[in-house]
């Protein structure tokens, strides 16, 4: 080769450098030339993290990256946790697959120069529903402590540990019917239950056994019976619009003076912070009554919209919850507020309440309500009749006719949607504490069992 064509190859390399260098830095540093528009655009980065990890990740069948990028990922086998640069601004179906859990699936959308995180996404898993109890279950109830079941059976009271399946059995007095209807109701620290059936049995759950009959020391079946939410001693018995405070240790019962309005009804009430709540109904009117629980001084007095059917719920909260069954309506109450009334929840059956918001659903919808910013927001609307709605801080776990189904939370672009369990006659579902298990009640044979389900 002579000089002149070894300078020429020379020079033909530096050229090449020069044209070609700034070409991959310029792929590199994430813009890519859209050959379809002719304009230069920035490429996105996408974010993904799963519990649990390893989990196999595919993107759809658009084209993902730039030329340059391209190079170095096609074929190339995506696991979480996961880092993707110069990603091409597009939509993408993004499915998350792992052997033993549901397919995980989300349209979202790459902004040019924008970064995608979903750094918190719960893969469910598959399982099979165990039988926690297979006697036939005619009643149950959650602790307040949210750790503790307790369920009535023909012949037992059972207790059940949420998080491990552990169960205790106290039995009780005579066999209980279907066709009574009763009610169970915990003391504030999980320890103590009132039964409402005929002789109003209060059971010690540490010693496993009843400790009296209510029946002996009141002088008639009570309308409504609260425990005070201090301890497990005192007990808030109301019947023929007379208050009762019935104390266990010392076993007596004394008469509690408030100072109601003139002809007025005690309709409900509801014990929190040492204060009595009292829905006082008149003629005409119906008043969010707060007294004093040591003075029994009146201070506060809450007009209310008229109606016959108001009832205190959900009464561990902060707030004071009223329902009104006839117009389904929710009144979020702060009663000790100058403007005491924070919000009315319309067209609600029922609800349960999370840190900052509300879960709240009729029969073919679920919204949510922040405390915020009091945005509403349909989180979902269903052609199947919705039974009851749970929530974690991934998902919305909620129940119909035809078996167990969940959504993502997160409102960003496009919920994940997972048939968790198809299977008819599901009722009176939960979570433990963990998140990790969702209980209910459903057939076997031809009784009511309680079965748990894996679900991480």
């Amino acid at each position: 080769m002579s000089l002149n064509q070894r300078r020429l190859l020379y020079i033909i390399f530096i050229a090449i450098f020069f044209v070609i260098t700034p070409i991959i830095l310029f792929y590199a540093a994430g813009y890519n030339f859209n050959i379809n528009n002719g304009a230069v655009e920035r490429t996105g980065i996408l974010i993904i993290k799963t519990d649990p990890k390893s989990a196999l990740v595919d993107l759809g069948e658009t084209k993902k990256f730039n030329w340059l990028y391209d190079f170095f990922y096609k074929g190339k086998v995506l696991s979480t946790p996961l880092k993707l640069r110069n990603l091409l601004p597009d939509k993408y179906e993004l499915t998350i697959t792992k052997d033993g859990y549901f397919d995980y699936h989300k349209q979202i959308e790459l902004l040019p120069g924008h970064t995608v995180v979903l750094d918190d996404i719960l893969l469910l898993k598959k399982s099979e529903p165990q039988i926690v109890i297979s006697d036939n279950i005619l009643q149950s109830k959650i602790s307040p402590t949210k750790n503790k079941l307790a369920l009535v059976t023909d012949k037992n009271l059972v207790i059940v540990d949420l998080n491990t399946t552990k169960k205790i059995t106290i039995p009780l007095d005579e066999p209980y019917l279907s066709e009574k209807k009763f009610d169970i109701f915990w003391s504030e620290n999980g320890k103590k239950i009132i039964l409402t059936t005929d002789n109003l049995p209060v059971y010690n759950i540490d010693s496993l056994k009843k400790e009296l009959d209510l029946k002996e020391y009141l002088p008639n079946e009570p309308e409504v019976v609260h425990w005070n939410a201090d301890g497990d001693n005192v007990i808030f018995v109301l019947k023929n619009n007379i208050l009762w405070q019935m104390n266990i240790m010392q076993k007596n019962a004394t008469v509690i003076s408030l100072p109601l309005s003139v002809g007025a009804n005690i309709k409900d009430l509801s014990i929190k912070n040492n204060i009595f709540y009292v829905l006082e109904e008149l003629s005409d009117s119906v008043y969010l009554n707060a007294y004093n629980n040591i003075s029994h001084e009146l201070m506060q007095k809450i007009f209310l919209p008229y109606s016959h059917d108001y009832q205190f719920v959900n009464i561990n909260s902060n707030m004071i919850y009223l329902q009104d069954s006839k117009f389904n309506l929710i009144y979020i109450i702060d009663p000790l507020s100058i403007v005491p009334i924070r919000e009315i929840l319309n067209n609600t059956r029922d609800f349960s309440v999370t840190d900052n918001s509300i879960i709240y659903w009729n029969d073919f919808e679920i919204w949510s309500y922040n405390f915020n910013d009091k945005n509403k927001q349909l989180l979902i609307r269903i052609s199947d009749k919705i039974d009851q709605v749970l929530s974690n801080e991934n998902y919305i776990i909620y129940n119909t006719a035809k078996g167990i189904k969940s959504f993502e939370r997160e409102d960003y672009y496009y919920y994940n949607m997972t048939d968790i369990l198809n299977w008819e006659g599901t009722e009176k579902f939960l979570l433990n504490s963990d998140t990790d298990l969702i209980y209910f009640i459903s057939w076997l044979d031809k009784k009511r069992a309680l079965y748990a389900l894996g679900i991480k």
